[in-house]
Formats: structure tokens, C-alpha cells, sequence
């Protein structure tokens, strides 16, 4: 969808990587309907895809120091328009004496007027059967329409009470245990011989860790219980919140630094050290804002929690993963929602990445990513020289000064080699 800019008189629309940025209303109600009074457009609404271009706000509105992006602050106000002469006027002109009189004048007879029609009698609503009283028996009109409206309400009633004999005929056999449950669900083929014994252990123990495992099996097994029970059992949604131990949020995992530390504590007590390699990856995600009950997700994010509508959406994914080259593990350190990032942001994460990691006693030797430019700009960012002659294929480490050297992915070459080959 096109983006152009609601102000008066303006012809600008979004151009990518053009000069001009779009910004989107805000969702303060007070500040949205401030903006929407500086464009100055008759009955103007603006909804969640109007936009501003960055043409009428002042150079004091914009954020310098962020980086990612042209944000503004949040007390920004458009204020640079090109309006007509009858525009520029002042809203709140001065009135002369006289006309100030007869508008009071006419103040005074509406208000009056208003206090006349109140005091008339309101007419009887007649629409419902609960409308009608005793006093209306009296009358044979009124009585042919109440019978009419008992009519009609007993036929609504019928209809309804049918549906709720026929839904309720359609109810499948209650089952009265949990082990009849888990016969049937056995019976069906919803689980395994395996997955049937771990879950008959757990029928002596608490009935949410059956919930718990049932729901880790294929979903028709949960499913089928659930609907025994009439949907009485937890939403699949509920038990997964249960089963939570990360909060999974944008930006570096505490825990997963947790975990590094105490993999390093009982390397330490062996006389031993873990060296690991830090893998780095985009991975392309799909275009979406979702409310999920404390904040929109979906937004670009780099662990700062930003909660702001004029954020661009995430099309992207830039995961950091630990692989241990001494032990048999691999760990995901940290993931990041980008639209897109240049070498010298991308280098600063590594950088800090490899500080948090140096903390938890773990050494990092390595550094591998694919061989596309922004990655080989990134490592000449590091300090790696990434070229024909003089190559210096490491860089020194931000805390000890150690050798850190670049790997490229193996596959990822032999890829661009093959399309280079396939393009001449």
C-alpha cells in the first residue's frame, strides 16, 4: 500500500530510501486530535494508516541519536504548512460587541425552547412484550397487540430452546474417568504406545501436569478431551503460558547467559574451559502486528521494549546462537526484530555479544556468518581485512585482544560461487 501525506496542499508519497519519511498519527487521543487540528482540514479523521511527511515538522521534532531509523520525539507537532490566505487567519478572532449580544439572544431562547420539549410527555414505547402493563388490558387495541408480542415471543423461545435440545443431543458420551479418557484416546490412535505410558505416570500426580504433557503430544489428543469436557479444560493457549519459562522478548536472553555461566562453573571444577563459536543469521519473517494482551508485537525491536506505532514493522530476524566446540551443545544467545541494520550497527552487537559472553567465562575464538556484503562489511568494521591481498581473516577481541577469526559459511560461498558461475 502506497503511503502519501494527508496535509493540505501536499503531494509527497513514501519513495523507499528516498529523503522523505512518513510518520504515522499518534495513539494519544489528546496529541492525535492536536495534529489532526494543525492540518486544518474540514471533518478530517485520521486513522491508523494516515501519515505525515516529515516536510512539516521542524529539525527540533526529530530524534538525532536513535539509531535504526527517522523517529520522532514525543512531543512532536507538525507545524510547517503551506495553507491559503483563509487559512492562515486565527481561529479564535475577537467577535464585535453586538454580534456577541444576539448570539447570547439566541442562546437564551434555544435553552428555553429545550426546557419546553422536556417538559412534554414522552410517548410510550410499545416494541417489547415487557412495554405493556395491566393498565393496557383495558383497551382492546393494546390487548390484540399484547397477544400479538406473546406471540412472538413464545415462537423465539421455542426456536431457541430446539437448538439448545438439538446441540445438546449432539454431546458425545461424557467420560467418567482419566483412565477411560486416556483408553479412548489410545483407542482412537491420537497418541503412541510411548506417549501412553508417560502419560499413565502422571495420572497419580497433580491433573495439571496431565494437561501439561497431553498438550505436548499430537493436538488431537487434547482436543478430543477437551470437547469430552465440553471446553471446561484449560485453551491450548493457557497451558503454553503455564509451560513458560523465558520471556522470549527481543535483545539478549538472560537466561541463556545464566545457563553459559553454569556451564562454565562445572568446565572450571573439571580443569577444563569452553571455547564456542558465535554463529550470526537473518532469518525472513512475514509482516504482522499482534496484540498480545501487554503490548503490539511485530514492530522493529532491539531489546529497548519500544511500544510506539511509528516503529516500521519487522521483516527480518537477526538471531546470535552459541556453538560449543570442546562440548556437544549450542545455545541461542539473542534474537533481534530489524528492518534492516548497516555494518556498524550489526558490529556493535556482535561487539557487545562477545562482552556478555567474556562475563560468563566462556572464550569465543570464532565468528561465522554468511558472505553476503553487509556481513563482510561488518567484519572490516571489527577489524578484519576481508580482501585479496593482505588478508587478515581475524579481529581483536573488544575485552581481551585475542584473535577472534572470521569463518564464512561454507554453504552459504559455495552458493554465490554456483550463481556467480550461473550469471556469466
Amino acid at each position: 500500500m502506497v503511503k502519501f501525506c494527508c496535509a493540505f496542499g501536499c503531494n509527497e508519497k513514501f519513495i523507499k530510501g528516498g529523503p522523505i519519511t512518513f510518520h504515522c498519527f499518534p495513539k494519544d487521543e489528546t496529541r492525535r486530535k492536536l495534529w489532526e487540528s494543525k492540518l486544518k482540514r474540514e471533518n478530517f479523521k485520521a486513522t491508523n494508516y494516515s501519515t505525515i511527511c516529515s516536510r512539516h515538522f521542524s529539525e527540533g521534532c526529530f530524534e538525532r541519536e536513535k539509531l535504526g531509523g527517522t523517529w520522532l520525539k514525543k512531543d512532536a507537532v507538525p507545524t510547517i504548512f503551506d495553507f491559503p490566505s483563509h487559512l492562515k487567519r486565527e481561529d479564535n478572532e475577537r467577535k464585535a460587541p453586538k454580534e456577541r449580544i444576539i448570539l447570547k439572544r439566541q442562546n437564551s431562547f434555544e435553552e428555553q425552547s429545550n426546557s419546553d420539549m422536556k417538559s412534554l410527555p414522552k410517548k410510550k414505547r410499545c416494541c417489547y412484550l415487557g412495554d405493556f402493563d395491566e393498565s393496557d388490558m383495558h383497551s382492546p387495541t393494546k390487548a390484540v397487540k399484547v397477544l400479538q408480542k406473546a406471540k412472538e415471543e413464545k415462537t423465539k423461545k421455542n426456536r431457541k430452546l430446539k437448538a439448545l435440545q438439538q446441540q445438546n443431543g449432539k454431546l458425545k458420551k461424557r467420560v467418567a474417568s482419566l483412565e477411560q479418557i486416556l483408553k479412548e484416546i489410545k483407542k482412537k490412535s491420537f497418541i503412541t504406545d510411548a506417549a501412553s505410558d508417560v502419560l499413565e505416570l502422571s495420572l497419580t500426580g497433580p491433573a495439571e501436569q496431565l494437561l501439561k504433557r497431553t498438550q505436548f503430544y499430537p493436538n488431537k489428543a487434547y482436543e478430543y478431551v477437551r470437547r469430552t469436557f465440553s471446553t471446561s479444560l484449560p485453551h491450548p493457549a493457557t497451558l503454553r503460558r503455564w509451560c513458560k519459562t523465558v520471556e522470549g522478548n527481543p535483545g539478549f536472553t538472560h537466561e541463556a547467559f545464566i545457563t553459559l555461566k553454569q556451564k562454565s562453573t562445572e568446565a572450571m571444577s573439571a580443569g577444563k574451559k569452553i571455547i564456542c563459536c558465535l554463529i550470526v543469521d537473518e532469518i525472513s519473517i512475514r509482516k504482522h502486528i499482534e496484540w498480545d494482551r501487554d503490548k503490539f508485537s511485530g514492530y522493529v525491536d532491539l531489546g529497548t521494549q519500544l511500544d510506539n506505532d511509528c516503529l516500521p514493522p519487522a521483516k527480518q530476524a537477526l538471531t546470535f546462537m552459541l556453538n560449543a566446540l570442546n562440548a556437544n551443545w549450542k545455545i541461542p544467545v539473542a534474537y533481534f526484530l530489524i528492518d534492516s541494520l548497516n555494518a556498524l550497527e550489526r558490529s556493535n552487537l556482535i561487539s557487545e555479544c562477545l562482552r556478555l559472553v567474556f562475563d560468563t567465562g566462556v572464550e569465543v575464538t570464532a565468528l561465522t556468518f554468511d558472505g553476503t556484503s553487509i556481513n563482510i562489511s561488518t567484519a572490516n568494521n571489527l577489524g578484519t581485512k576481508i580482501q585479496e591481498k593482505d588478508m587478515k581473516p581475524y579481529f581483536p577481541h573488544p575485552i581481551t585482544s585475542e584473535k577472534v577469526f572470521v569463518i564464512l559459511d561454507v554453504c552459504h560461498m559455495l552458493k554465490l560461487v554456483r550463481n556467480t558461475l550461473a550469471s556469466k
